[in-house]
């Protein structure tokens, strides 16, 4: 009896060249397999959706909805209500993902199993490169909030360690316009719409003394004949966050739904949040009048005593 010999199947074209795709069965298998190379999973339902909610909540929703409400008015809550209805289409975009292959990766593994192997990579990068940008804003916001917090406690930190460079040229240039401000015309009251109109004015002109002046309360040591400034207080929590990463998720997972519980709990208070804001809306509204009154903002302590003891309801 003539033998038979048993040869190799050929790979398909799907699975080749920069466009091969990786089998739902060897992503299932891989993801089965023990040792020092798999990922465990330890994170539990709560820890995962902290996870989320963190990721989601930040310090800039207590400062975001003013910004917000001075572009949508009294329309906030409604674009509040198509956000979040775009970020529900996109969650159930990902959970249809997650139920097709239900193997950690997100968007690569989704990506590798069904475009092929160039677009996971793009998409690997894409993610790396978002992460990396996201963190540095996070970190410079938590930088500024920081500085604020020594100012408290009239702590100085040098421009040029609390700040980028053109950051911190930027707040000098501001420090001197105030300033120049004040010198040139002593009856102006700071925080007024004269005195911050005067500020801008001389920040426009940007005038040779306002230049030299910044400089030199910059105090930026140079590199190669360039002024050079660091970010010293973003730097330094990036490496603590890094950190608690590099110990491990759990503690990662620990520190991260510590953080959330803390940013959540002011939200629960909505009666004071919600009175905060009337009065705000009050206060600017009785602003607005008194200009249309008179012409002008405020500028005297006078003018502030009429704006406070003018009758409710007063047109």
């Amino acid at each position: 009896m003539r033998g038979v010999r048993a040869t190799k199947p050929k790979p398909s074209e799907e699975n080749m060249g920069l466009f091969a795709k990786k089998p739902l069965e060897m992503l299932l298998s891989e993801a089965q397999e023990a040792g020092e190379h798999s990922l465990k999973r330890t994170l539990s339902a709560f820890q995962l959706s902290a996870l989320g909610i963190g990721a989601i909540i930040g310090a800039g929703i207590f400062v975001f909805s003013g910004l917000g409400a001075h572009y949508a008015g009294p329309g906030l809550m409604l674009s509040f209500v198509l956000s979040g209805l775009g970020c529900a289409f996109a969650g159930l975009c990902y959970a249809e993902f997650a139920a097709m292959i239900p193997l950690a990766g997100s968007a690569y593994t989704y990506a590798y199993a069904t475009l092929g192997e160039i677009f996971a990579w793009i998409i690997g990068w894409d993610l790396t490169l978002e992460y990396a940008m996201g963190a540095s804003t996070v970190s410079s916001g938590w930088s500024n909030h920081f500085i604020e917090l020594l100012n408290v406690f009239h702590l100085k930190m040098p421009l040029w360690l609390a700040y980028d460079h053109w950051t911190g040229l930027r707040q000098a240039e501001t420090i001197i316009a105030r300033q120049m401000a004040q010198a040139s015309d002593p009856s102006l009251v700071p925080g007024t719409q004269a005195f911050l109109s005067k500020v801008t004015a001389i920040m426009t002109a940007q005038s040779p003394e306002l230049l030299h002046r910044a400089h030199e309360l910059l105090g930026a040591p140079t590199l190669f004949g360039h002024e050079i400034g660091i970010n010293v207080p973003a730097f330094i929590i990036a490496m603590i966050i890094t950190t608690v990463l590099a110990i491990g998720i759990k503690e990662s997972a620990r520190f991260n739904a510590t953080i959330v519980v803390i940013n959540v709990l002011p939200l629960g208070d909505k009666g004071r949040i919600t009175k905060a804001k009337a009065d705000i809306s009050s206060i600017e509204g009785a602003l607005d009048l008194y200009k249309l009154q008179n012409g002008a903002y405020p500028t005297t302590a006078q003018g502030l005593e009429a704006l406070v003891t003018a009758p409710a309801g007063a047109d």
